[in-house]
């Protein structure tokens, strides 16, 4: 049921601030819940996936998303995921996972204050903090996970 809720919120949010459910998704699951990060990518993508793909037939029924864009980051994030799914394969069977576990915490840190700064512009900016906060606490465990 939790779960469930999380991925309700997660892709509620999603929607609404286009981060994809993967911001809320992947950090709740590894930090909350102690699920393996591995795992939560995984888990995260699927979820991804799905928001994107509902939200995207809303903005083309609405004619506010542009085609050729579209088409050009299709192909793009396709050959990303597929790169990213080799290089988190060879990663988790080196031992270097704790590579992923870093990059993930700076995206998140970045991405947070980015939208901080343009949602203060707004005068907007709930999600953000708690996606700040978020990113603030999984880096804090990271940190306590390597001592």
């Amino acid at each position: 049921m939790l779960i469930l809720l999380i991925g309700i919120f997660a892709g509620i949010e999603g929607s609404i601030t286009g981060l994809g459910g993967g911001a809320i998704i992947s950090p709740i699951l590894t930090i909350f819940l102690n699920y393996p990060l591995y795992l939560t990518i995984g888990i995260s993508l699927l979820s991804t996936i799905s928001t994107s793909l509902s939200s995207s037939l809303t903005y083309i029924k609405k004619k506010i998303a542009n085609d050729n864009i579209a088409i050009s980051l299709l192909t793009a994030t396709t050959f990303g995921a597929i790169f990213g799914f080799l290089l988190n394969n060879y990663l988790y069977t080196h031992n270097l996972f704790f590579i992923v576990y870093i990059i993930f915490g700076v995206v998140l840190l970045l991405s947070s204050i980015f939208l901080i700064i343009k949602n203060l512009r707004k005068k907007y900016y709930p999600s953000s903090l708690m996606n700040l906060h978020i990113s603030l606490i999984y880096l804090e465990n990271m940190k306590k996970k390597e001592k």
